[in-house]
């Protein structure tokens, strides 16, 4: 078969087309996280270097942080926060581990047994080009409500795990949040 001009024509149109559609995700995928960002009152992000400044991340300005100390040499970095007009709290830790991210989950999970826990999921998510995992679930507290909890576990380097815990009100929750919690997670880098 041979080409004439209409096919050239034809290929280099769609080749095109294809570009511009991958331009337009990218930008949609852009304006739709500083859409969920606005919708849920968060204006501005503030920068945390940590563990010697090798480790960076960035958490809303306006949420409450404050950092913890543990003992030993597995948990090198924890900062609580909490936001009381969206009744949201959770934690950042870069985390040490020989056992690797999988083994890590396994513990965590083992500590939920003794918990009140509805609809456990483990879904494999790409932030940032690196393999992570999303773990959701709904915990009842023994006040009688509902939380809504994600956690995600990125490894950023070799036995280092970067890990974010958030807990929101089950009756505040929605699904716009799951983009916040992506970019923060996405904001963790090892420098």
């Amino acid at each position: 078969m041979k080409w004439d001009k209409k096919h050239y024509i034809i290929v280099i149109l769609l080749l095109s087309l294809s570009i511009i559609l991958c331009g337009f995700k990218f930008i949609f995928e852009k304006k739709m996280v500083g859409i969920a960002l606005i919708n849920n009152n968060i204006s501005q992000l503030k920068e945390y270097k940590v563990v010697a400044d090798k480790y960076v991340y960035y958490l809303p300005q306006n949420w409450n942080v404050e950092e913890e100390k543990f003992p030993g040499n597995v948990i090198l970095h924890h900062n609580s926060f909490k936001n009381d007009e969206m009744d949201i709290n959770g934690y950042i830790q870069i985390i040490s581990t020989k056992d690797g991210r999988d083994k890590l989950i396994d513990n965590d999970k083992n500590n939920l047994k003794s918990k009140d826990i509805n609809a456990y999921s483990m879904k494999n998510i790409k932030l940032n080009g690196k393999d992570a995992k999303k773990i959701s679930y709904i915990e009842k507290l023994q006040n009688g409500k509902y939380y809504t909890k994600k956690v995600y576990y990125v490894t950023l380097e070799e036995g280092i795990v970067f890990k974010g815990v958030f807990n929101i009100n089950s009756d505040k929750y929605n699904e716009s949040l799951d983009s916040v919690y992506e970019m923060i997670m996405e904001s963790g880098k090892y420098m």
